[in-house]
């Protein structure tokens, strides 16, 4: 399983539908894109039961628009095609840290559903 890097608003649409446990990472483009990764990579190898998905909400906006966040990065969390979670950390170096407690806790409850 890889991290996808999403193009579209119907490529998210099409793998949130398709893909059993999703999380969707709408990055700061303002950021540099290693940084951007760097958490996202982490969580992705902790488990490959969710699919990991990368959104730069400035080339999607439409997408972006739809998630309704102010800032960003934000992360959503899907299961079975349905919103079930969604994070937006304090600060954006708090999403690209190895010690996110709220990041990883998110990660955890989607994990968690069966």
């Amino acid at each position: 399983m890889s991290v996808k890097n999403i193009t579209s608003s119907s490529e998210l649409d099409n793998l949130i539908r398709s893909a059993g446990k999703v999380i969707v990472q709408y990055f700061n483009p303002a950021q540099p894109d290693e940084e951007n990764s760097v958490s996202l990579f982490e969580l992705y190898s902790m488990d490959t039961d969710i699919t990991f998905a990368r959104l730069n909400p400035q080339k999607v906006q439409d997408a972006a628009q739809r998630a309704g966040f102010a800032r960003f990065p934000a992360f959503e969390a899907y299961h079975n095609g349905a919103k079930v979670d969604q994070y937006v950390p304090h600060s954006a170096i708090g999403a690209n840290s190895q010690n996110d407690p709220p990041l990883y806790a998110f990660i955890e409850r989607l994990r968690d559903r069966a």
